[in-house]
């Protein structure tokens, strides 16, 4: 039986013991030396692959390779037992959407990250049925980890004479999607918990997204404490990809993150 997106990631987890997510987020990748940057991700993901249960790649790692890199990117993840997510944060309408989720499954990944403000009718409504259809992964920006996030997420909106702020809706709506995932930020502890809580109380199991939280170490976030208050995967770059010893921080924070 083939598995979907969240079948698939939990087997990973359970098989390395291991709960997180390394973002493949090298900053000083040009275009004139896409191939060096190409062989430099392969050999990270090959050495940090038995810590890792999942990779996320950003919009500035997609642009400047070629499909065919991405491809063989997806491939050489499949060989290590991870995840792919693209951290593309998509944001249009139902056409748009299609098209990209279909190059992106076609490229070989497992899960995208999209921005709920688009809304569900005639915006991620058939990008969520197809991807699932597929066993891919729709993961809902709920709230990011940077500190401007506040400005916008945490605003009060007013609805039916009663307010809420608008992360709130976003987690509402999210979950009525379906989607498989949530990102809320691990250097907002308070929400990372109140998130979690919110889910917790869903009577079927079968409808709790998973929480994925970017932000550990460089934006802040203590990857201890926010597994402790109900995420399921920290999502982790600088704090592993820039020191001395990236095996060794791998390990580190694999060991953290890893809850039964």
């Amino acid at each position: 039986m083939v598995k979907n997106f969240t079948q698939l990631l939990k087997t990973y987890s359970t098989s390395k013991k291991s709960n997180l997510i390394l973002a493949v987020d090298f900053k000083n990748i040009e275009s004139s030396d896409y191939f060096g940057e190409y062989e430099k991700i392969v050999k990270t993901i090959n050495d940090l692959g038995e810590y890792v249960a999942g990779i996320k790649v950003n919009f500035h790692l997609l642009l400047p390779l070629a499909k065919s890199k991405i491809s063989d990117i997806c491939k050489v993840c499949k060989q290590n037992d991870i995840i792919t997510i693209a951290d593309i944060k998509l944001n249009d309408i139902s056409s748009t959407n299609i098209v990209v989720g279909s190059h992106l499954w076609n490229m070989g990944f497992d899960g995208v990250i999209v921005n709920p403000i688009t809304g569900y009718n005639d915006g991620l409504d058939k990008l969520i049925t197809m991807s699932h259809r597929k066993n891919k992964g729709v993961i809902s920006l709920v709230h990011m980890s940077h500190k401007g996030a506040n400005e916008f997420y945490s605003l009060d909106v007013i609805k039916n004479k009663k307010s809420k702020k608008l992360y709130e809706i976003f987690l509402e709506n999210s979950i009525r999607w379906n989607v498989d995932g949530i990102v809320v930020g691990a250097s907002k502890p308070t929400l990372v918990k109140s998130c979690s809580e919110y889910i917790q109380n869903i009577k079927n199991s079968n409808k709790r997204p998973l929480i994925f939280s970017p932000g550990v170490g460089f934006q802040g976030g203590d990857a201890r404490k926010t597994m402790k208050l109900g995420t399921n995967y920290i999502i982790v770059g600088r704090s592993i990809l820039n020191s001395r010893s990236p095996t060794s921080s791998a390990k580190k924070f694999s060991s953290i993150s890893w809850t039964d």
